[in-house]
């Protein structure tokens, strides 16, 4: 048997580009209303699959698994911090924290509100918007490099700028509540692990439940022909190519189980063709440089109106220290020679919340 055929080896294809397909899906729409009943079972079935995964080793001094857990923190008595109870903590906090905008719009349609010495309640952070696009636009890379499917890789050597500009920011959006101008990188953290363990080879059964779940799922997302015809809106475009890829997989076709994303290990994913990391650098810190440093309002400000330069925005601090952390752990994950396996579906909620997050920044 060829290293390809290997039970190992096929487990991994069918797994990856499995979970690929249900990430294309940008809403879980398996688990609505808007899908035939035929196809949500067989994406539920697909998904309970994914999930059966050996649990991460969670117990006290175990080392934080890149694939599977929080890189920046652990739990207080020091076990790894699975990546799914990270993201509830998040939602939580941010909950709790509240929103709050600024006051700008305001005062561009009630000029009489201006002078106005007081800001909402719950303001945590005055900043330049390139203080919100910058975070926003590189925390996607969190979402795209935790999505499932996501291949193994060793980072290069050339993002070593990148993460130190990562961790910089982190601090600047930390300082203003008084916390140290200047933290240790969080990719020296001890309790990260270093290369994965070689895997065991997967239970005949698993492999079979594996592929049956699989090839019922990918055969239920209507072809390229029949999607067009149909206009089946509720259906991604990318699913329809991710589930001819995997039902290529499971015809023997090895080539077709490449991520067709750039390598992780040299480049961003998000944003769609490669990105080196030396020339996203230099981008990201033109930007943080231009812009003055978040600061907390002083007491009795007045709103200042947007110019033509510059526009104002205002987060809370359970924003800004959400932020300030999802940049160190992206910092940690883009450290030279950082290992991580190939990631699994329990990263779902982890990514989904990053998505969430990006999308609540780019709304102050």
């Amino acid at each position: 048997m060829g290293a390809d055929r290997e039970p190992g080896a096929e487990y991994e294809r069918i797994y990856s580009a499995a979970a690929r397909m249900l990430w294309a899906q940008p809403t879980m729409r398996w688990h609505g209303a808007d899908w035939p009943a035929e196809r949500r079972a067989a994406w539920r079935d697909l998904e309970a699959e994914l999930r059966a995964l050996p649990p991460a080793p969670e117990e006290p001094g175990a080392p934080s698994d890149p694939a599977r857990h929080l890189l920046v923190r652990r739990t207080a008595d020091d076990r790894p911090l699975p990546l799914a109870a990270a993201a509830r903590e998040w939602r939580e906090r941010l909950r709790a924290g509240g929103h709050v905008r600024h006051p700008q719009d305001l005062l561009l349609d009630v000029p009489e509100l201006r002078d106005t010495p007081v800001f909402p309640p719950g303001v945590g952070l005055l900043c330049a918007s390139g203080w919100v696009t910058g975070p926003a636009s590189l925390l996607a890379e969190l979402d795209h490099r935790l999505a499932p499917g996501t291949p193994a890789c060793v980072v290069g050597p050339e993002a070593r700028e990148l993460s130190s500009a990562l961790h910089a920011a982190a601090d600047r959006l930390r300082a203003p509540f008084g916390a140290p101008a200047v933290t240790p990188h969080p990719a020296d953290a001890p309790w990260i692990g270093g290369a994965p363990a070689a895997a065991e080879p997967p239970a005949p059964h698993r492999l079979d439940r594996l592929r049956r779940a699989a090839r019922r799922a990918a055969e239920e997302v209507p072809t390229r022909g029949r999607w067009r015809a149909e206009r089946e809106v509720a259906v991604d475009p990318d699913v329809v190519d991710a589930a001819e890829a995997l039902v290529r997989v499971l015809d023997g076709d090895p080539a077709a189980a490449r991520d067709p994303r750039p390598d992780p290990g040299r480049s961003l994913l998000c944003r769609g063709e490669p990105a080196p990391f030396g020339e996203e650098a230099r981008a990201w810190r033109a930007l943080l440089e231009a812009e003055p440093a978040p600061r907390v309002p002083e007491p009795g400000e007045v709103f200042q109106p947007p110019t033509a330069e510059r526009r104002w925005k205002a987060m809370s601090r359970a924003v800004a220290e959400v932020a300030a952390e999802m940049l160190d752990e992206l910092a940690a994950r883009l450290a030279p020679g950082r290992a991580a396996d190939a990631v699994r579906f329990d990263a779902y909620p982890f990514a989904l919340t990053v998505r969430e997050f990006t999308v609540l920044l780019r709304r102050l």
